[in-house]
């Protein structure tokens, strides 16, 4: 119908017969086209690599193997955090380091410091805004006190390390999506976790240990129920720490905790807990490999004139960003 609506117009336009042909050849082209992108035509159907991992287990390994050469990292962000009972943006300073040591700390887009959070045996943190420094376990519970999300440790950190934990599994499947990812499904005491494993377009012809998946999408459900929903996008390797050297010459300079570390690190990090509507968004700057790892990285003493709490589960502050 567009097509010949057109030809009407060119035939009062004078314009020659062959360039109504045409006209109406392109429109059935674009048809054609966005018949076929509507129709499903226009879906990716990637083949999977020549080389597959004997299992979802294998395929997992090799993603730790990857990121076996880097123990720690270090970040700048964009911080976004939405709970039920708050909403804040702002900029984070990050450093992790294998399996559970934590440090945030959050502050304005002016520059106005709001929390520090340590994490390693204990987990500490300082609220600035209400003059608080609060103690409890590593653990869930105090995260969910401090930052509204209740997942532990471990999770962050391996975000941060482009990876993800497992649960403890009886059993495992490995399946190709069809558009570039491995799916790894495991099962165990009413837990599943599902994980997808991109592989590049370059790995697609290496034996499968030398693919260099990275993690695109993983979730965890306790039967029907959705844990927590994670996506790491924008994957980009990241260069090494340089050392650390006290500019008044105090103390002892304090090298990269580790090599140089080629694995890819997401610059784009979702994490959603959809049972408790709340998501933490990561929008990552600049980003290091092995930072120096300094005594007091994952400790935070307490301030002067700070009044001092002891947190225990289902105690404390909600959220402690404005």
């Amino acid at each position: 119908m567009a097509a010949f609506l057109v030809a009407n117009v060119m035939r009062r336009w004078g314009l020659a017969a062959r360039q109504i042909r045409r006209t109406r050849l392109l429109f059935s082209l674009l048809g054609g086209l966005l018949g076929g992108l509507l129709g499903g035509g226009g879906c990716a159907n990637i083949p999977p690599p020549k080389s597959v991992p004997p299992s979802a287990d294998h395929a997992i390994a090799v993603l730790r193997h990857d990121r076996g050469c880097g123990q720690a990292t270090r970040a700048t962000a964009t911080l976004t955090l939405v709970t039920p009972t708050a909403s804040f943006r702002g900029d984070a300073h990050l450093l992790a380091s294998h399996p559970n040591n934590l440090r945030l700390e959050v502050q304005t887009s002016f520059g106005v410091a709001l929390l520090q959070l340590a994490a390693a045996r204990d987990m500490a943190a300082i609220d600035v805004r209400n003059r608080v420094f609060s103690q409890g376990p590593n653990d869930a519970c105090t995260l969910h006190a401090w930052l509204g999300l209740a997942v532990p440790s471990e999770l962050l950190v391996a975000v941060m390390r482009g990876s993800v934990p497992v649960i403890a599994h009886k059993q495992s499947a490995l399946r190709w999506l069809g558009d570039g990812a491995w799916e790894l499904t495991f099962e165990g005491d009413g837990f599943t976790e599902v994980v997808e494993l991109a592989v590049p377009a370059l790995g697609h012809d290496e034996p499968w240990a030398a693919q260099s998946p990275a993690v695109r999408r993983a979730e965890l459900r306790l039967g029907s129920r959705v844990v927590w929903r994670l996506e790491e996008e924008k994957h980009a390797p990241a260069p090494r720490a340089g050392a650390f050297v006290d500019p008044d010459g105090l103390d002892d300079t304090v090298l990269p905790s580790g090599p140089e570390c080629h694995a890819a690190l997401p610059r784009r990090v979702i994490l959603t807990l959809p049972e408790r509507n709340a998501s933490l968004r990561l929008d990552l700057g600049d980003v290091y490999w092995n930072p120096p790892l300094l005594a007091s990285a994952f400790a935070l003493a307490v301030p002067d004139g700070f009044r001092k709490e002891t947190l225990r589960c289902g105690e404390g502050p909600e959220v402690s960003l404005p």
